[in-house]
């Protein structure tokens, strides 16, 4: 049963599900005008009660199966959905006139984000729309010879129906503002689609019912990379293929570079590190083998909120209709089966099937990546890379901003939120992830700034706060803490969480003692105070007003981190390299602005007890936890540093983890990039170790001779500066080494760092025997 704002998901379910016609199940058509809100996949609450109209949809033998008509007689018996079946084509013709009114109402309140009365104050627009959609009507096959249709669908009758309708229901906002104002995909296609489909079949119209005449032409891919030029990518990253060849020779011309990777997860890590310096990435794979080695690197970006825009080649769209088995398929003539698995990790599916479609989908994509920091994908069939679009859009930039909050909602969280902060005695400030990717960072500056109040990070927000500010306290996850930071949180009477993700390992183990009735959550989809929520009042207008409004509190210091080396690891006469020692003196040698990555393991633990300088980005991937993410992504964060102009980019990851991306060193040797790679060889997987196997073989890998990796992949002699490091004062004289340490150094540095296979930070002890016990857990 297809019940539906517009017209087309049976032609669809016929072209990609059941292209046998005898196969097909026995379909019924329809509409509905309940008020319904869609909270999950196949529930809805019903907001208002209207009608529902109903029919069969013929088959090729043109009988109605006998289960069908029972149902038509069943339905109509239900009272709340004041049903009423019909015939065909008579339900074709109440489907078409509902369709007609969405075509006029839906996408023009969608952009003016007004009530259905505004279609009245437009009249001529409205006739013209009337006109084009009752000569689609009127050339149907499916209504030809059928009585009164030229009468019921002349220009002048249905635009007469179609105004009674939104006279009727003026103070009515359509489905499509608020899908616009939740940042949802819209029926466009389905509705005004649907006309132009048709039309363009049918010979009544020759072009988009929305763009009559391309004044500037310009071809699809040409369009998608400048739009991509517009909101910062310069270089894209990816790997080559037969079904994305045409259009990689668009990437120079829209001035952007390529980047060809050594493979599909790489280039996936690489666009992730390169996202999180510039704001946003492209990746560029091809159709089934090339996609899906990317998967893991962009469900990782999915779950960290990093956008990236996934641009798949694929076979043409002829190909796809008449279902050829063609390489890199499953050989069953399905070619929606790739885009499906990526829609569970994608905010946007965008398939560029029509050019008349192309740049609003392309637009609609790039837009929905931006402002909900997640991957989308974008299919590109090899015969829609030529197609034209009207490159005048070009010319209006895309709208980046965020949509405001409802005022009187915010303002009344806001002062709910002042309330409870001029009350507390001891509050502390907690930032985590979210507040990055969600661009809240200025507004959670302002605050900590102004209210002195003491601040802390979690462990996923590291970096997130300028940890020179004499009310920075540390990082804060549970056991995982130092026992100063972890009391000044606990007995807080007043937590602001902002930008929370409260993960295993951002969590030592889900060893946070907050009580919600001690929290306020700020967050990039509501707030949340102690127990009472507020959906969609997001928190960065909510920053700025209690920032402005805040007035003087009186608050207790916190407790103030350093970077001095713990006494113990001073006074010790061992010259072993032990993560006590190192991560603390790590943090003297660091300078303001680095780019700093660091590997799921020990140097994503470790650096929990570095204090950065001002402004360093610290890259990594707490949640995800992809070993091998950190390599990848140094490779796209160096290039995006080079482009930004950022000095130095700094690289910690494990032997085990090297080993699965190593190649994107010779990505890095091509493009001619110049980070700072440590290695740390401790013979294999410690955080695997830590959780179980402690001695067993399969957390041990071969040990390599790292230090050659660069010269084996091709770089020149004397480009690269090599070293081992196996004592503390080797450390030392390297970190006060002018050529090793200066951001004007433009050579790649590698180093191996030789740790005691047995030893680990003292945070990743505490994850790992959480999660040891979580993994035994019978319940």
């Amino acid at each position: 049963m297809f019940l539906q704002n517009g017209a087309g998901m049976i032609e669809d379910a016929n072209t990609f599900l059941w292209a046998d016609p005898h196969t097909r199940p026995n379909y019924v058509t329809g509409v509905i005008s309940h008020g319904i809100t869609l909270n999950r996949p196949f529930y809805v609450t019903h907001t208002g009660p209207a009608a529902t109209s109903v029919g069969p949809v013929p088959r090729e033998d043109g009988d109605i199966a006998q289960p069908l008509s029972r149902l038509l007689d069943i339905l109509p018996l239900a009272p709340r959905l004041n049903c009423q079946a019909y015939p065909w084509p008579t339900i074709l013709q109440v489907q078409l006139e509902k369709l007609a009114c969405n075509a006029l109402s839906n996408p023009i309140c969608a952009l003016e984000d007004a009530v259905t009365a505004y279609i009245l104050s437009i009249p001529e627009t409205n006739m013209r729309l009337m006109q084009e959609i009752s000569s689609v009507i009127l050339a149907l096959p499916e209504l030809q010879g059928v009585e009164a249709v030229k009468e019921r669908f002349s220009a002048k009758a249905l635009h007469g129906t179609v105004m009674d309708i939104i006279e009727r229901n003026r103070a009515t906002t359509v489905s499509m503002v608020w899908d616009m104002r939740n940042r949802r995909e819209t029926e466009i296609r389905y509705i005004n689609g649907y006309w132009a489909r048709r039309g363009r079949e049918l010979g009544n119209m020759a072009q988009d019912l929305r763009s009559q005449d391309i004044k500037n032409p310009i071809d699809v891919a040409e369009y998608l990379f400048r739009r991509l030029q517009q909101v910062g990518v310069e270089s894209v990253h990816g790997v080559p293929g037969d079904y994305n060849l045409v259009a990689l020779d668009y990437i120079p011309k829209a001035g952007l570079k390529w980047v060809g990777n050594c493979n599909e997860l790489n280039a996936g890590y690489a666009a992730d590190g390169y996202a999180r310096v510039k704001g946003i990435s492209a990746l560029v794979t091809t159709f089934g083998v090339g996609e899906l080695s990317a998967v893991n690197a962009i469900a990782g970006a999915y779950s960290e909120y990093v956008p990236i825009v996934h641009i798949v080649g694929y076979p043409s769209t002829t190909s796809q209709k008449n279902g050829a088995l063609l390489h890199h398929t499953l050989g069953n003539g399905d070619f929606t089966v790739f885009s499906r698995m990526s829609k569970e990790i994608s905010c946007a599916v965008s398939m560029l099937n029509s050019q008349h479609e192309a740049a609003m989908l392309i637009d609609n994509a790039i837009r929905e990546c931006y402002l909900q920091s997640r991957p989308v994908y974008i299919s590109l069939p090899s015969d829609m890379v030529t197609k034209k679009v009207d490159g005048d859009r070009l010319n209006t930039p895309l709208d980046l901003e965020y949509p405001q909050n409802d005022q009187e909602a915010e303002d009344y969280v806001v002062d709910v939120v002042l309330k409870y902060l001029h009350a507390a005695k001891n509050p502390v400030i907690l930032v985590d992830a979210c507040a990055i990717r969600h661009r809240a960072l200025k507004e959670t500056h302002d605050l900590i700034k102004k209210s002195g109040i003491p601040t802390f990070v979690a462990p996923m927000g590291k970096g997130a706060v300028d940890e020179t500010l004499p009310n920075y306290g540390g990082v804060y996850a549970g056991d995982g803490s130092n026992a100063g930071v972890r009391e000044r949180v606990e007995s807080s009477d007043l937590v602001l969480s902002i930008g929370a993700i409260k993960s295993d390992f951002n969590t030592a183990g889900f060893t946070i003692r907050m009580s919600q009735l001690t929290t306020i959550d700020l967050h990039s989809y509501g707030c949340k105070v102690r127990y009472s929520e507020y959906p969609g009042v997001r928190m960065n207008g909510v920053l700025s007003k209690v920032t402005a409004k805040l007035g003087k509190l009186n608050i207790e210091s916190g407790p103030n981190p350093n970077n001095n080396v713990p006494e113990k690891e001073t006074a010790s006469t061992e010259p072993v390299i032990k993560h006590a020692w190192f991560w603390p003196k790590l943090g003297q040698w660091l300078k303001k602005d680095d780019i700093l990555i660091t590997e799921t393991g020990t140097s994503n633990f470790g650096v929990w007890e570095t204090r950065f300088p001002t402004g360093v980005n610290a890259i990594s991937q707490v949640l995800w936890g992809s070993i091998g993410y950190a390599t990848g992504s140094c490779q796209g964060a160096a290039l995006a540093a080079k482009e930004s102009n950022i000095k130095r980019t700094i690289l910690f990851t494990g032997d085990g983890s090297f080993q699965l991306t190593a190649q994107e060193v010779s990505t890095m040797i091509r493009n001619k990039l110049a980070p700072i790679i440590f290695v740390i060889c401790n013979k294999g997987y410690t955080i695997e170790r830590l959780i179980h196997g402690w001695e067993d073989s399969y957390n041990d890998v071969q040990e390599w001779k790292y230090k050659d990796i660069p010269r084996v992949f091709g770089a020149e002699e004397g480009s690269v500066l090599t070293y081992r490091v196996e004592t503390k004062e080797e450390v030392e004289k390297l970190f006060q080494d002018e050529e090793f340490s200066s951001g004007e150094t433009q050579k790649m540095r590698f180093v191996e760092l030789v740790m005691p296979w047995d030893d680990a930070p003292a945070a990743l002890k505490a994850v790992a025997e959480a999660a040891a016990r979580t993994n035994a857990s019978a319940e």
